[in-house]
């Protein structure tokens, strides 16, 4: 159990890479990306990008249309995320 929570965070922190690269990309702040997802603060920014949260669905769907991320590109980054943590998880 430990080495599976060991590696969810690994896949969060891996997460909140992405979107920090996909933010500056972007040329945006935490703050301008708060305001267009309507956060009081950007600390939920923050801490998704510190892979301390993670973004429900719906609100990455709406960080890839802010980002202007092309779907196809998001969708093999978020997947090659994901057979990463798997590979990490399952096949020790």
């Amino acid at each position: 159990m430990i080495l599976i929570k060991a590696a969810l965070r690994h896949h969060q922190k891996s997460l909140g890479t992405l979107l920090r690269q996909w933010r500056k990309s972007a040329g945006l702040t935490q703050e301008q990306v708060r305001q267009q997802l309507g956060y009081e603060s950007p600390q939920i920014i923050s801490n998704w990008e510190r892979g301390v949260a993670t973004p429900s669905i719906q609100h990455l769907r709406r960080i890839i249309e802010i980002y202007a991320v092309p779907k196809k590109r998001a969708m093999q980054s978020l997947l090659n995320l994901d057979r990463n943590y798997l590979k990490k998880t399952l096949l020790r």
